[in-house]
């Protein structure tokens, strides 16, 4: 695994069109990032490794199909706080990145216990289903 991201930070390095100095900081970006994971897979560090990360990889894909859409709701409003309230580059990146974190969780709670699982359990049974069928086409095909 840390070979594959290395070898692909390498790969990365010539693809880029960029300056040369953006290929090493991705391809030494990617290495320290195997090594963290590697760390962690060996030692968990309760920072990164708790119930509160595990529940975030859980709703992680529904997370990733809603944040878009909850970054364009919340725009508005953010847009609202930067103008009145006059806050400066940093703090509004920070709320910014807060109310998108925090909204896409809420978000992403609701669709995966909603949508995801419901269809993750429509999945199985349909595929149940097609097994089912498929042995039963087979065992007559044998006979």
């Amino acid at each position: 695994m840390i070979a594959f991201l290395i070898y692909a930070a390498a790969v990365q390095d010539f693809i880029l069109i960029h300056t040369r100095t953006t290929g090493i900081l991705f391809a030494a970006f990617a290495a320290a990032f195997a090594l963290l994971v590697y760390g962690l897979a060996l030692v968990p560090f309760p920072l990164f490794v708790n119930r509160f990360m595990r529940y975030l990889g859980i709703i992680s894909f529904s997370g990733y199909i809603d944040h878009f859409f909850v970054l364009d709701r919340i725009e508005p409003t953010i847009n609202y706080v930067q103008q009145h309230f006059m806050l400066s580059p940093v703090v509004d990146f920070v709320v910014f990145c807060l109310a998108g974190l925090l909204t896409t969780v809420g978000v992403a709670t609701a669709t995966y216990h909603w949508i995801e699982k419901p269809g993750i359990a429509l999945g199985k049974k349909w595929i149940s289903y097609v097994d089912a069928k498929t042995a039963a086409l087979s065992v007559k095909h044998a006979s």
